[in-house]
C-alpha cells in the first residue's frame, strides 16, 4: 500500500522511478539517464519523505540506467519552466518533452493564466509567446520582470518584428517559431 502511495505522489510531480518498499523504508530505482543524478535523487527523496509512514529513502540507478559519456559534469537544470502560448497543442507537447527530461514545466494558454501562476509560483524560466489574443506577451513580460526580475524569459513568436527582436533580444533569448 505504501508503495502505491509513493508512486502516486511521485507521478503527480512528474516522476516515475521504480518503487520498492520494505516496511517504512523505500528504495527508488531510476532507469532513465539524467544530467544531474544527485539533484534528481535529492528531489525524489524530498517528495517521498512527504508520504506518511515513510522513514527512510534510498535512490539508486536501476538496471537500465546508462551514464552519458558526453556529460562528465553535472549541470543545474531549471526546476520550473512556465510555458505561455495560446497554441495549446504546441505548448502541451513542449511541456511533455520537458517533463520527460526531468524539467518541471507548467503549460498555460493565455496571459491571465500566466499572471495567476506568477502570483503563486516563481518559475526559473518563462517561455513566452509574444503575440497572443488579449493583452499579449508584451504586457506579461513587463509585469513578470517588474515583479520577479530573477525570472529568465525566452520570447518566441511567429510574428515578430526586427524592432521587437532588438527590444527583447538584449535582455534574454529571442526565438522564432514557425507559424502554422
Amino acid at each position: 500500500m505504501r508503495g502505491a502511495q509513493v508512486e502516486l505522489v511521485l507521478f503527480e510531480k512528474g516522476y516515475a522511478p521504480e518503487v520498492q518498499c520494505s516496511g517504512e523504508n523505500v528504495v527508488l530505482l531510476v532507469n532513465k539517464s539524467v544530467s544531474s543524478f544527485s539533484k534528481l535523487a535529492n528531489t525524489l527523496t524530498e517528495i517521498t519523505q512527504s508520504v506518511d509512514g515513510v522513514q527512510g529513502v534510498e535512490v539508486h540507478t536501476g538496471r537500465d540506467y546508462q551514464v552519458s559519456i558526453h556529460r562528465s559534469q553535472e549541470f543545474t537544470l531549471p526546476s520550473k519552466v512556465l510555458l505561455v502560448d495560446d497554441e495549446r497543442e504546441f505548448v502541451e507537447t513542449l511541456s511533455e518533452r520537458l517533463n520527460t527530461r526531468n524539467y518541471g514545466s507548467c503549460p498555460v494558454f493565455d496571459e491571465e493564466q500566466a499572471l495567476e501562476f506568477l502570483d503563486t509560483e516563481l518559475p526559473n524560466v518563462m517561455v513566452l509567446d509574444l503575440k497572443m489574443p488579449g493583452m499579449g506577451g508584451v504586457e506579461v513580460h513587463r509585469k513578470a520582470k517588474s515583479e520577479n526580475p530573477g525570472v529568465e524569459v525566452i520570447i518566441l513568436t511567429g510574428h515578430g518584428s526586427e524592432e521587437e527582436k532588438n527590444l527583447y533580444g538584449s535582455g534574454g533569448s529571442c526565438l522564432s517559431k514557425q507559424a502554422s
